[in-house]
């Protein structure tokens, strides 16, 4: 999860990695618009500049609260029930 320089809090988004693409899709259908923490996420396909052979996708997830950290995210993915 990215952090500011200065204050080094996370600035409220965070990538997920995905085995397989079909994986990456299934998250973002079911986990788009989800609530955690009370604030609703917004979930998508991240762009790939670079293609990491041992990734099959990655999501980005934005809209985080500053509550969650890498651990959560983590978690989420593995299935995902709030």
């Amino acid at each position: 999860m990215p952090k500011d320089r200065i204050t080094l809090l996370h600035q409220g988004y965070g990538f997920i990695e995905f085995l397989s693409e079909d994986d990456a899709d299934y998250a973002c259908k079911i986990m788009n618009m989800i609530k955690l923490y009370g604030k609703p996420i917004r979930v998508n396909k991240a762009s790939a500049h670079q293609k990491n052979l041992d990734v099959g996708a990655n999501i980005f997830i934005g809209n985080l609260d500053p509550e969650v950290d890498e651990k959560l995210l983590v978690t989420c993915q593995y299935p995902v029930v709030f």
